[in-house]
């Protein structure tokens, strides 16, 4: 176990040798950070996976949830101060610029909307950031519409999250954490 942890935080370090950081001035007014106006834009233009039913953007500072399929069944308790945790639990990890996506299958039961499984389809790469999906996904409350008859409720869906890293620490102090976790 710690000989993984120690493998993942390596991965992870030398992710933030290879990045490069980049700026760019947007001019269009909107609420999502200028930072990661284009990741926004790239994540949400893409087309849907099958099944597809949320997609979610996180980034530190941002986190929105957009429902694709099934507005009129199937909904997500709203819940802000868990939102802005997730986003503030992945600032410890804005040491590299990333932008990545996880695809998640959920299998919810179809009385109660209640959580039955989850599973990766696919990761972000950085198992870290897997662990807090999964703890952020976990926490969500889906809800069914009354009067839907059961055969016509979804059992499986699939959530999609774009994940943006922004880099905040320089090389030198990125080489001395480093040093300090591998010990």
């Amino acid at each position: 176990m710690i000989k993984n942890k120690k493998y993942s935080a390596i991965t992870f370090f030398l992710l933030l040798f290879v990045s490069c950081k980049s700026a760019q001035v947007v001019s269009e007014k909107t609420e999502v950070p200028d930072a990661i106006v284009d990741k926004y834009n790239e994540f949400y233009s893409k087309p849907n996976e099958p099944d597809e039913v949320f997609r979610v953007l996180l980034s530190s500072e941002f986190y929105e949830i957009r429902q694709t399929a099934y507005e009129d069944i199937l909904y997500v308790k709203d819940d802000p101060a868990g939102n802005q945790m997730t986003s503030e639990e992945l600032e410890q990890y804005n040491k590299v610029d990333y932008f990545g996506r996880a695809v998640l299958k959920i299998e919810l039961y179809s009385k109660t909307g209640k959580l039955a499984r989850l599973r990766f389809l696919r990761s972000s790469g950085i198992s870290e950031i897997d662990r807090l999906i999964s703890e952020d996904i976990t926490r969500w409350h889906f809800k069914f519409q009354e009067g839907v008859k059961e055969e016509d409720l979804p059992d499986i869906i699939i959530v999609v999250y774009g994940i943006v890293l922004e880099k905040n620490i320089s090389r030198e102090e990125a080489v001395e954490e480093l040093k300090k976790y591998v010990r």
